[in-house]
């Protein structure tokens, strides 16, 4: 199901990437946990960090930041890794930090605006006003088929 069919019982995990508030649907998180150890993946993709053990399963480790806008997120002590699933594919998500669990009601999605360019709008399916702060609704399918793909 993409945020295009949702109904007023879906939620979404908010996070920050690269300074910026995202969210995906709560039904692809696996799980959250504290950054990991990354080994570096030769000839991958400049936005694939690497990949990490994650309880012996190998797991492609990927930099939003790096991914949407072509820079790559500073380092911190507050990242974290998202594992999502899309398609019988595990990969971790490296986010600043996750802010909080929000509804993706109706009422609270207005269309993607300006804030939206550069070809990044092709994965923002709407833009959530969260009690003022702005959370851009990702999809995170069509994020996985670009990275298969190449497109990125």
């Amino acid at each position: 199901m993409t945020l295009n069919t949702i109904d007023d019982n879906t939620s979404a995990l908010a996070f920050k990437a690269g300074g910026i508030n995202y969210a995906i649907q709560l039904s692809y998180v696996v799980e959250m946990v504290q950054a990991l150890p990354i080994t570096a993946a030769p000839m991958a993709p400049w936005y694939i960090k690497g990949i990490c053990d994650l309880r012996g399963k190998i797991i492609p480790v990927v930099d939003l930041s790096g991914f949407f806008h072509g820079e790559c997120a500073f380092e911190t002590n507050y990242r974290c890794l998202l594992v999502v699933e899309v398609n019988d594919c595990l990969a971790g998500l490296l986010v600043d930090n996750v802010l909080e669990v929000v509804s993706l009601s109706e009422g609270s999605l207005l269309e993607a605006g300006d804030e939206v360019s550069n070809g990044f709008d092709r994965y923002v399916d709407k833009t959530l006003n969260n009690n003022g702060d702005k959370i851009l609704a990702i999809d995170i399918q069509k994020v996985f088929c670009d990275m298969i793909d190449g497109e990125a």
